[in-house]
């Protein structure tokens, strides 16, 4: 009997041990969005493969954040399905995933997971440069405090049309919970709870530099730049070709 029980217990350690971040990921968002995601990371990486030149995933995601990062007048020749991009919009919004990372300023989120604002958890991430990323984020606010106080009033008007990150959506939980040695992500997490309205172009140089540093993609970058940059870039192109 006692030999049954250390038999179903190592079992169980086995799969559990056997588990990766991006499963556990998965089970907290449930199949709806976990497949979204998987149909999401698909189109990325296809999008990818026939617009930028690359040798792996990660040469061509890097030559993405370079034009993000760049871009002076943007590209409209893009090899794009257009119609399948505004498929995955629909399903981006009926999945109901888009509130688990962002959320309109009238909308309510069930918040059925307490947030900690601590991150204990991830006091022993083995990051090679603990705050670059951090830094890289949160370097060019010192100029804001420059502005005056009616600029910085109006530039922080919220209206029900803006959408806010949800630092307590599903999305910013499972990052701070379940990639817990992922030092690309321990660094977004941190800099997104200081900064939830950091502009996507502080963003797109800290994680670009983060990356260059790191020589290659995990789950969870792959899971940042999807949301933050690639479905509100899909979004722009499927809404200006509704217009053409």
């Amino acid at each position: 009997m006692n030999k049954l029980i250390l038999l179903i217990a190592l079992i169980c350690l086995t799969l559990s041990c056997g588990k990766t971040e991006a499963d556990s990921f998965q089970t907290l968002l449930g199949s709806e969005k976990s497949l979204f995601i998987e149909r999401a990371n698909k189109h990325f990486n296809n999008f990818l493969e026939h617009n930028f030149d690359g040798n792996s995933d990660f040469e061509r995601t890097i030559n993405f954040l370079t034009y993000l990062d760049t871009v002076q007048h943007p590209k409209t020749d893009w090899k794009l399905d257009l119609k399948t991009a505004q498929e995955l919009l629909i399903n981006y919004e009926h999945s109901k995933f888009r509130q688990d990372f962002m959320l309109y300023n009238h909308e309510t989120y069930d918040t059925v997971i307490y947030l900690s604002s601590s991150m204990n958890s991830w006091d022993s991430v083995p990051v090679t440069d603990t705050h670059s990323l951090e830094m890289n984020f949160v370097e060019e606010f010192s100029f804001v405090d420059n502005v005056d106080s009616l600029a910085k009033a109006r530039a922080l008007e919220r209206s029900d049309s803006s959408l806010e990150y949800n630092t307590f959506g599903r999305y910013h939980y499972a990052l701070k919970k379940y990639y817990t040695t992922d030092s690309t992500v321990y660094q977004y997490v941190k800099a997104k709870e200081s900064f939830p309205r950091m502009s996507h172009a502080i963003l797109v140089a800290g994680l670009k530099e983060n990356l260059l540093k790191q020589h290659y993609l995990t789950d969870g970058d792959r899971l940042i730049l999807l949301c933050e940059f690639y479905l509100p870039f899909l979004q722009i192109q499927v809404q200006e070709n509704s217009f053409a």
